[in-house]
């Protein structure tokens, strides 16, 4: 289950997919969603699983403010740099990629030479399991974000969204689906959120 929600915690757009889906590329739907209702978001908050390129120009685009937390672990490789001039990556043996193809979030995906990684001392410690050459993402985002200050309104506006969730977990059984198959959990979710709207009505009216 994906979806949006105002600071105040009303509910404004929420979407069902099979588990297997990913966060991130379901964003752009919500907030269409959430536009064609008549709002207009401002800025938009969420965790660093979506803290994509793509995702921060298509919120700059639309002059939607992100305040999302950075992605720290798939980001950086220790020991590898980066060769504007030859638009490559260095590893720390001093082999320069050979290739790089585009990532579907943004960004690429630079690879080494299957000889080298092979032959190198360090391939132990520096390959994954199964794989036989080195492969490194870089981000080619152009927007500069001021994490600290994306942070900290992140986490701030964040815990009433949270707390949707968690009053939906609690009182209203959403922790689990009740029923087998995408359309009847959908129906589960759109009415669990058509009534805990209208709690959320009653409260602020």
């Amino acid at each position: 289950m994906h979806a949006t929600a105002t600071e105040e915690g009303f509910v404004t757009a929420v979407k069902v997919t099979p588990g297997n889906e990913a966060e991130a590329p379901q964003l752009p739907e919500l907030v269409e969603e959430t536009s064609r209702r008549g709002l207009r978001p401002r800025r938009l908050t969420a965790d660093k699983g979506y803290d994509y390129p793509n995702i921060h120009e298509y919120l700059q685009e639309r002059n939607i403010r992100p305040y999302i937390p950075e992605r720290a672990s798939a980001k950086k490789e220790t020991g590898f740099t980066y060769d504007g001039e030859k638009d490559c990556m260095v590893c720390p043996q001093g082999k320069v990629s050979i290739g790089k193809t585009e990532h579907q979030n943004g960004g690429y995906i630079y690879y080494f030479s299957k000889k080298d990684c092979q032959k190198c001392p360090l391939k132990q410690g520096c390959l994954g399991e199964g794989s036989t050459h080195k492969r490194v993402y870089r981000s080619e985002s152009p927007l500069k974000k001021v994490r600290a200050k994306c942070l900290k309104v992140a986490m701030r506006v964040r815990k009433g969204i949270e707390r949707v969730f968690g009053h939906a977990k609690t009182w209203h059984k959403m922790a689990r689906v009740r029923y087998r198959g995408i359309k009847r959990v959908a129906l589960q979710v759109f009415l669990t959120f058509m009534v805990t709207n209208a709690k959320k009505a009653v409260l602020v009216g």
